[in-house]
């Protein structure tokens, strides 16, 4: 099980944040030494690379899991406990009420990995343990549903596509139009 990095004071911790980027590459800027622990990347109907070159000693801690985002080749994808990251959370917001989790302090960070590996360690054999997907990519289309002269109704449907397909779609040696020859969608089924 990979697990977080041990070096804590030399990182940034992101948690829960709603990270918003436009599709064009590098919109992050460039991104060093962080964790992302539970944050909302954004809804892309197309593979970016939304670092900047330079990236480097990024983790990702889901969930969810990050579509359509072409992290750097040395992102560590980290598993995880749901359970010990409510732990952890709780530990943060009863340690500093109305404080909202983001980007975390030090010491915030210490607490927060103390409660981790605390509620780790004593977890059950069967407590869940995941993993977050480094490569998920997919295409997307906004189909509108409703009837003529009515308000628009979107549904998005998806199709998967390769690791080496959306690099080649990132890197501009292949265009959506060459993508979506002879390809199926499905309609995104929201549970």
């Amino acid at each position: 099980m990979r697990r977080p990095s041990r070096q804590l004071a030399e990182r940034r911790f992101v948690v829960g944040a709603r990270l918003s980027a436009s599709i064009e590459p590098g919109s992050l800027g460039i991104v060093t030494q962080t964790t992302f622990v539970r944050c909302y990347w954004p809804t892309l109907d197309e593979p970016a690379e939304l670092f900047a070159e330079g990236s480097a000693g990024i983790e990702v801690m889901g969930p969810p899991t990050p579509r359509n985002v072409v992290f750097p080749a040395d992102t560590v994808f980290v598993d995880y406990l749901p359970d010990a990251q409510s732990a952890a959370e709780i530990a943060l917001r009863t340690a500093f009420p109305g404080r909202h989790l983001v980007e975390l302090t030090p010491a915030e960070v210490d607490l927060y990995m103390r409660a981790y590996r605390q509620y780790e360690a004593t977890a059950p054999s069967h407590a869940a343990r995941v993993a977050t997907r480094p490569d998920c990519y997919l295409l997307g289309r906004r189909i509108n549903i409703a009837a003529e002269g009515e308000k628009p109704v979107l549904e998005r449907w998806i199709s998967e596509i390769t690791a080496a397909e959306a690099l080649a779609l990132c890197r501009g040696q292949m265009t959506r139009a060459d993508l979506d020859v002879g390809r199926t969608y499905e309609r995104l089924r929201v549970r």
